[in-house]
């Protein structure tokens, strides 16, 4: 069946409506190997991510960082010119050190200045969900969200603490409901059935999976 005839659905709280299907930009960059200036492997992955939308497929998954900026590289290129842009999403919360060491950082001005990389590189305006990689650490989840919307992975602990903070944006005069979770879920990883996606139906909490 074509993407295009299938059913779309509006995840969580947002407006938007995505096919069942999204491109896994970063899982896709990292089987292939990809580093900065191989310009073979990149063409290739521009051209797996145009097929992709090309069949209908409305929404690119992908994950942020400052050692994967030839990953956003290619999502940049994927969608340059196309019209209607695919929604694009992608993650905050994890970054690496002069050494290579992964950080984990939820400071609100690391989380800002991650978003403001992310957009320079993808050379767009917004980014469409952007989520929290993990919640850690955890006593800066609270200060991490709050600018923020979606929530990655262990996310029925995260979405329980941070409905606990809901309130009102004084900004724009509306509240900021956790828009999605993305969990590991796969016939072979089927925890989140118990653990996560009841709690998401209930509260009305959009699901992105992934599977590993």
């Amino acid at each position: 069946m074509a993407i295009t005839t299938c059913r779309k659905k509006r995840l969580g709280t947002s407006d938007m409506e995505l096919t069942p299907i999204g491109v896994g930009a970063w899982a896709m960059a990292a089987q292939a190997g990809l580093s900065p200036g191989d310009r073979r492997t990149m063409a290739t992955l521009i051209a797996a991510i145009r097929a992709g939308l090309e069949a209908g497929i409305n929404w690119i998954g992908h994950r942020g960082g400052v050692r994967i900026r030839a990953f956003e590289e290619v999502v940049a290129r994927a969608v340059e010119g196309i019209s209607p842009r695919p929604y694009v999403f992608t993650k905050c919360g994890r970054n690496w050190d002069e050494q290579g060491r992964i950080v984990k950082l939820l400071k609100r001005d690391a989380v800002r200045k991650e978003c403001e990389d992310s957009l320079r590189r993808l050379q767009l305006d917004v980014i469409d969900l952007y989520q929290i990689h993990w919640p850690e650490p955890g006593e800066d989840l609270e200060e991490g969200w709050g600018p923020w919307l979606g929530s990655s992975r262990r996310a029925s602990a995260l979405d329980r603490r941070v409905e606990l903070q809901r309130g009102p944006d004084e900004a724009r005069g509306e509240n900021r409901a956790v828009t999605s979770s993305q969990p590991p879920y796969s016939i072979v990883q089927p925890e989140a059935e118990q653990a996560i996606l009841p709690y998401a139906l209930e509260h009305g909490i959009g699901v992105i999976v992934y599977a590993r």
